[in-house]
């Protein structure tokens, strides 16, 4: 993570993008999303930024404006078969599978003729379950709205969960944290009155398996974000973090009838060793390039390094910040390379 002085200070230096493209030179950049609405989407409530389309299309004309889009099968074919890569490439990537990337990024996308991957948590299909980041949007929600306050809440979470904090500073770091939260999750839900397989039947916050079938042969790459949205570094480096990509990857072949499907990591990968990630790609040769979210910092070869677009302060009611935002994520890896952090193995 960069420091907020650091982040502060990237704003006032005027180095223009086709100086530091130039400077830290990449084959090819991945943009990241996870959800585009004008609407609220309470199953993001705190737990990631929403922009509005506005947004989007302002972002689009940037990108389409300063950047070469490629699409994943053009990426592929340059880092296995040598195809050059027009200058200032840049892949288009929407993460978490929501409905609305297919009601609403979808759309977009078809109308500019923009291609992109779609990578879906394969066990959410036809809302079949909810991911734990989601989940906690959930009781993000509940909390704000609900008519319980926080002491009480975290009181009665006291009572079920002896080991947790006992303050209240304690209790929002604690529930800030993304990893190992299943079991707490299911407390705070029961807690907060949140029923989650009602939302899922109501709302239908997911793709379906219909969707990403269409999607696939409107001619956009769809992808695997794993089975279940899981933190995979806390699963050690055998068989069950195989399992989350190779079958996940699997699935995603199955719907699409391709042979081959990229794969991006929940939350990160940069406690997995590479050498572990390339035995998994040689055992399972459909599971394609993976996508990460570290920025712009030299990986292996079979990875694709992404920077969040998410976040839309600095863009206005419908403009864009991601010219400001690429400067952050190229200065963030000059930065990275100073200090000698500049490569992920």
């Amino acid at each position: 993570m960069i420091s907020t002085a650091f982040d502060t200070a990237v704003g006032s230096i005027p180095i223009p993008l086709r100086v530091l493209t130039a400077v830290v030179r990449r084959d090819v950049v991945g943009v990241l999303y996870h959800c585009i609405s004008d609407e609220l989407v309470i199953h993001a409530a705190g737990i990631m930024p929403v922009k509005t389309v506005r947004q989007f299309e302002s972002d689009l004309d940037s990108l389409q404006r300063h950047f070469n889009l490629v699409s994943y099968n053009e990426v592929v074919a340059h880092r296995q078969g040598g195809k050059r890569l027009p200058p200032r490439a840049v892949l288009l990537t929407v993460d978490d599978g929501f409905s609305n990337a297919y009601t609403v990024v979808r759309p977009i996308l078809k109308r500019r003729g923009v291609p992109a991957i779609f990578f879906v948590i394969t066990e959410t299909l036809d809302n079949r379950m909810m991911a734990d980041t989601h989940r906690k949007a959930l009781c993000n929600y509940r909390m704000a709205v609900g008519r319980r306050g926080i002491e009480d809440i975290m009181s009665l979470f006291n009572q079920q969960v002896p080991e947790s904090p006992r303050d209240l500073e304690g209790f929002r770091e604690w529930f800030n944290m993304t990893t190992g939260q299943g079991r707490c999750l299911d407390i705070l839900c029961a807690i907060l009155e949140t029923d989650v397989e009602a939302y899922l039947s109501d709302h239908r916050p997911y793709m379906t398996r219909d969707e990403v079938r269409t999607m696939s042969a409107e001619g956009f790459t769809m992808g695997a974000h794993s089975k279940t949205h899981r933190e995979l570094w806390l699963l050690g480096e055998g068989e069950e973090l195989d399992l989350e990509i190779s079958e996940s990857c699997g699935d995603v072949c199955r719907l699409t009838g391709k042979s081959a499907a990229p794969f991006s990591f929940p939350y990160q990968s940069n406690r997995i060793r590479r050498s572990v990630l390339g035995e998994v790609r040689a055992c399972h040769p459909h599971v394609g390039l993976m996508f990460d979210t570290h920025g712009f910092r030299k990986d292996s070869e079979f990875f694709v390094g992404r920077q969040c677009f998410d976040n839309p302060v600095g863009a206005g009611p419908g403009g864009s910040n991601l010219c400001l935002a690429m400067r952050h994520a190229y200065l963030a890896q000059v930065f990275w390379s100073l200090r000698g952090r500049g490569k992920i193995s």
